[in-house]
């Protein structure tokens, strides 16, 4: 069921990235419009991560399992590396990818338009940057890309699982958590107090 959703969605995205007028934009434009649109899919990965570690969605099975996965995660940190790709690229566009879509066809302006493309492409690997973050030995070109700060590396997400695990949420490149971490640590007390659940000490 996870691979027939990732087709459907890859043919989705394929027909938004059709849509996109590349040539009107231009190269440069582009570039400046791809790295926006991958800080934008850290921003997303910081409060989907802060979200779901902190609240249940008992009314939509689909996210409070999220949430369940979320809370066992961060008993072992490491179980997020022995599930697929498949498993992991479904839960980002279950909570970011497919919401997004919706919303591209009414979306008018060219540079707009494409920076929702870029949203939608990146945001759809977030739950696979938190898993690459954990590994001992990701891809080679992973490395790479975590040595040049395009993906969150294990040293920076580590921050996140160290009690009380409320820092570093961004797990796509997490550039945004400079931003993100003093945002939480005003928001994070005001809204768990009355409606989240504070993460326990798996030490």
């Amino acid at each position: 069921m996870a691979r027939l959703n990732i087709i459907f969605c890859v043919i989705l995205v394929a027909i938004a990235g059709y849509s996109v007028s590349w040539s009107e934009v231009g190269l440069l434009p582009t570039i400046g419009l791809a790295f926006l649109g991958l800080f934008l899919a850290d921003i997303h990965s910081g409060f989907y991560h802060f979200i779901f570690d902190h609240f249940e969605f008992k009314f939509f099975k689909p996210f409070n399992e999220q949430h369940e996965m979320f809370q066992l995660h961060h008993q072992d940190p490491m179980e997020i590396c022995q599930g697929t790709i498949d498993e992991r690229l479904m839960l980002s566009i279950l909570s970011g990818t497919y919401p997004t879509l919706l919303l591209l066809p009414f979306v008018e302006n060219l540079y707009l338009h494409q920076l929702f493309f870029w949203f939608i492409l990146l945001a759809t690997f977030t739950q696979q940057c938190h898993s690459w973050a954990h590994e001992i030995r990701p891809p080679r070109i992973i490395k790479m890309l975590q040595r040049l700060k395009l993906v969150t590396t294990r040293l920076m997400h580590g921050i996140h699982h160290i009690p009380p695990y409320t820092k570093n949420y961004a797990i796509v490149t997490g550039w945004s958590n400079v931003f993100l971490n003093p945002f939480f640590d005003w928001l994070g007390p005001k809204l768990l107090k009355s409606y989240g659940k504070i993460i326990e000490n798996h030490e």
